[in-house]
């Protein structure tokens, strides 16, 4: 086989600090690579996310955008569509005027804006607009998800309140929870529960703030 070569980008994505934020490797000019390449260098990178640009099939679009994690493409995912727009505005693939614009990135969700904000030809800022939230199913009978996560009954549904599906473009199981160290603990089994709510990841909300979120790429938390 003919060797090819591709350039990649490296970039950390939510910061302004080098090495800390999200990681994306974004690959600018992927045309010619099959999905089952961009698959195998998914997990050759082993990062959250990798993102692939070619050109766009919707004339709306200025670029598409394609995201693998090493487990498999996905349709959207936020911090890869925004580091993905700042290469592209980078190596001169968008237009972007000093000032405010708008860019268009074809995603397998449809058409994403995202505003840059340019100062001095240098990209500062991007904005991304997503979708209306959609809430989905009620999950009312909660005992399979907790087996599924090694929990009681109760532990799940302080309140209440109920797990629901819902989406801002990757369909979530939105779960509520009593206390935030026994949730930890039970979404290192949430692989079990995913197959169980028919969606792509979780999460997890526990009373006092603690956000714990799971699915295609790991997981990650934080206090809000």
């Amino acid at each position: 086989m003919a060797e090819r070569f591709f350039d990649f980008w490296h970039v950390d994505v939510f910061t302004d600090t080098p090495l800390t934020g999200n990681p994306l490797a974004v690959f600018p000019r992927a045309t010619g690579l099959s999905p089952a390449e961009m698959h195998a260098i998914a997990r050759e990178m082993n990062i959250s996310e990798t993102t692939f640009v070619f050109p766009a099939s919707s004339p709306t679009a200025h670029y598409r955008n394609r995201i693998f994690t090493p487990q498999g493409e996905i349709p959207f995912a936020g911090h890869p569509s925004i580091g993905t727009a700042y290469v592209a505005a980078v190596e001169g693939l968008i237009p972007h005027p000093d000032g405010a614009s708008v860019v268009y990135q074809e995603l397998e969700i449809g058409i994403l804006p995202l505003e840059l904000l340019v100062e001095g030809g240098q990209v500062r800022k991007i904005v991304m607009t997503q979708g209306e939230p959609a809430l989905g199913t009620i999950l009312k009978n909660v005992e399979p998800l907790a087996k599924a996560l090694g929990v009681g009954v109760r532990d799940i549904g302080p309140k209440g309140l109920l797990p629901q599906v819902a989406s801002a473009g990757i369909e979530l199981t939105v779960e509520p929870w009593i206390d935030a160290q026994e949730m930890r603990v039970a979404f290192t089994y949430w692989e079990g529960a995913v197959r169980i709510s028919g969606t792509s990841g979780g999460v997890a909300v526990s009373g006092n703030g603690y956000v714990e979120m799971t699915g295609y790429k790991g997981s990650m938390q934080g206090v809000f």
